[in-house]
């Protein structure tokens, strides 16, 4: 039976029943993976989805999750009661957290642009982060152009021009990184950090930005009122980014 990870093609579930494809154990948690699973192991920066393992009188935290032998497997306490295999659960995501951290990733492709269209010429992400309690995300990145008052107004103000604009995020894909820079241009972008081959999950933010990305994102730019700081650094800029208490829901 094969496994279906749901939270690409709709990131806005944050619950689902399923059934126990397989279990395991080892020294430190149960392992468990389902069958349809709506668990974001953590990965690109962004921290693991947080929630409840149900079944039975059973409800228990999800430590973890892990992506290993073709499958993600959801980490419980070891003292978590074994389910069996074709066993009914549900999971119950923790909504504010991945909301939050939606918000937050697109938060940071928004800043991350802003910054090369601002500077121009090469800029280098040395980091881009979002906290595990999905309250902050940070940003850093080196550039040769000296930065000034001027640079991070512009920077700010851009940025928070494309919140307003509540701009459409979608993910799609491209053969590989060679096919994405012909088809995109200069609206493709891609860090040093990560070495691609192959197909590549790309996010893109209407005629804004692309780039390849494995996060979750929110559906558009309006990512919601928030705090945003940009400042200097030796090398370049960094930045701290955090989304105030949001109620509104994703329609």
């Amino acid at each position: 039976m094969e496994q279906k990870n749901i939270y690409y093609s709709d990131p806005g579930i944050t619950q689902n029943e399923s059934v126990v494809l397989r279990t395991t154990t080892n020294s430190t948690a149960t392992l468990v993976a389902l069958k349809h699973n709506i668990v974001r192991p953590a990965g690109g920066g962004e921290p693991c989805d947080q929630g409840l393992f149900c079944f039975g009188d059973t409800h228990t935290s999800i430590v973890s999750a892990v992506k290993q032998q073709g499958l993600t497997w959801l980490m419980l306490s070891k003292e978590t009661p074994i389910p069996n295999e074709g066993d009914q659960v549900s999971v119950q995501l923790d909504v504010n957290h991945r909301e939050q951290r939606r918000r937050l990733h697109t938060g940071v492709h928004i800043a991350i642009r802003s910054c090369l269209n601002v500077l121009g010429g090469e800029i280098k992400v040395t980091e881009a982060n979002i906290s595990e309690d999905a309250s902050q995300a940070t940003f850093a990145l080196d550039t040769s152009t000296p930065i000034d008052r001027n640079h991070i107004d512009m920077i700010v103000s851009m940025i928070n021009q494309v919140f307003i604009d509540a701009i459409p995020v979608e993910a799609t894909k491209a053969k590989s990184v060679d096919d994405a820079r012909k088809q995109y241009g200069p609206l493709f972008r891609l860090s040093e950090r990560h070495e691609l081959s192959g197909k590549i999950r790309l996010i893109k933010i209407g005629d804004f930005d692309i780039n390849p990305c494995a996060g979750l994102h929110w559906k558009d730019t309006a990512i919601g009122p928030c705090n945003l700081n940009i400042a200097p650094s030796s090398n370049g800029l960094s930045g701290l980014l955090r989304i105030m208490r949001y109620t509104e829901k994703e329609t």
